[in-house]
């Protein structure tokens, strides 16, 4: 180097260096924000499975054997198809048939993600049940 500065070729030396850290640090940031947005989405599904099964607890798939529910987090539907039954019930400890029907369903469940539209899908094995005996005062 002599003393009025650098040459043309040390200039283009360094933008290559330079660029070749730029590149190298957009590919690094690149490939953090697809794995923060990945989180993010497997965290968000993980979210609405759980309300899913909240859900389903509470349905009786012999009177609702599909569905859908609007939550914040996304949309939950499900389509429920008896395996077996359905047959009269019975207690277990006396064997007298009880007041009520059951069947065994398996239940399709869709999610749909609300921020992302991304869908995903399990399957649920649930009892239905209907009330066809009723006694007096009950």
């Amino acid at each position: 180097m002599n003393a009025r500065g650098f040459t043309i070729l040390e200039a283009l030396v360094a933008i290559v260096v330079a660029s070749a850290v730029c590149l190298a640090l957009y590919a690094w940031m690149n490939s953090a924000i697809i794995t923060l947005d990945k989180s993010r989405s497997a965290m968000l599904k993980s979210e609405l499975m759980i309300q899913a099964e909240n859900l389903l607890a509470t349905v009786n798939p012999m009177r609702e054997p599909d569905g859908s529910v609007q939550f914040v987090l996304g949309t939950v539907s499900w389509n429920a198809f008896p395996i077996e039954g359905p047959g009269d019930g019975f207690h277990p400890i006396t064997g007298a048939y009880s007041d009520f029907r059951v069947a065994l369903f398996e239940i399709d469940v869709t999610l749909e993600l609300a921020e992302t539209g991304e869908t995903d899908q399990f399957v649920s094995r649930r009892a239905g049940w209907e009330r066809t005996r009723f006694r007096d005062g009950f």
